[in-house]
């Protein structure tokens, strides 16, 4: 299996319309930079936009709390297995597409194998009519296996790969997990290489000042400036009420002074080496 993908000047940059990698692939330039492969949404994308994951949309139904159905015909989830079966909720808020969770993570919150995480292959459709009661859950790799017998006691859920259809950080938007920089445009619907490490051109917000060489700098989720901007963590210690949160995630530091807010500032992003 490999474990990353070693790419070459000018790899970042480019776009494909099939998917080439698993989402989350990491891969490097010679000189230490590294990217995730992901896939961006139905808007296209300037280069140097900060972005975080996005929204998971079934929040409620499958990230957390979901019982596994041991009778089901795929099998009893016990140790050695590679499917899980997972019972519904009666109604869905919307259907669940076939593979939704496909290189995402299904881990056991409560109950006989808590604590566990497996990487999540593949999976059918569900239909929002309550048709559908079960889900079937296949786990990835050659390798991987139920480790610890689950049982009708044991609740599981599922998490969306984080490197699956990102968004800007923006005021307007709940913060989540920061992923990294656009290194490049990017059109809708398009696989790319997300930035997560090493040196960055960024979006400056506007307001407050430009970051300072050598601090720290965070995401911009405080002022109505251009989503997916950054500013100076230093700000975060003042009282002005148009700067960040003291509790808002370090993204890296800055090695250069942009020429001027709006600008594109060198920064050494330390998101995911």
């Amino acid at each position: 299996m490999t474990v990353f993908a070693e790419l070459s000047y000018g790899d970042e940059k480019k776009t494909y319309s099939t998917k080439g990698h698993p989402l989350g692939t990491r891969g490097v330039l010679p000189d230490g930079r590294v990217f995730r492969f992901s896939l961006n949404g139905g808007t296209a994308r300037e280069a140097g936009l900060l972005m975080q994951a996005g929204v998971q949309p079934f929040d409620g139904e499958w990230d957390m709390d979901v019982a596994v159905e041991s009778t089901h015909s795929a099998g009893s989830p016990n140790i050695g297995s590679k499917d899980i079966p997972l019972l519904a909720t009666g109604t869905l808020t919307s259907a669940l597409l076939v593979d939704h969770y496909q290189d995402g993570l299904m881990y056991v919150n409560d109950g006989p194998g808590e604590g566990h995480v497996y990487h999540v292959s593949s999976h059918p459709a569900l239909s929002s009519d309550g048709g559908s009661t079960v889900l079937v859950v296949h786990l990835g790799g050659d390798d991987e296996i139920v480790s610890t017998a689950l049982s009708t006691l044991s609740l599981v859920g599922l998490i969306v790969n984080e490197y699956s259809l990102p968004v800007p950080t923006d005021i307007d938007t709940t913060l989540t997990r920061v992923l990294g920089v656009m290194p490049a445009a990017v059109a809708a619907d398009q696989y790319f290489w997300l930035q997560t490490y090493g040196p960055a051109a960024v979006s400056i917000a506007d307001n407050p000042a430009v970051p300072v060489v050598g601090r720290n700098v965070v995401p911009n989720i405080s002022t109505s400036d251009e989503a997916g901007s950054v500013v100076s963590e230093s700000t975060a210690f003042t009282s002005d009420a148009n700067e960040p949160d003291r509790d808002v995630p370090v993204i890296g530091y800055a090695m250069g002074v942009a020429a001027a807010a709006t600008d594109k500032g060198l920064i050494f992003l330390t998101i995911s080496p």
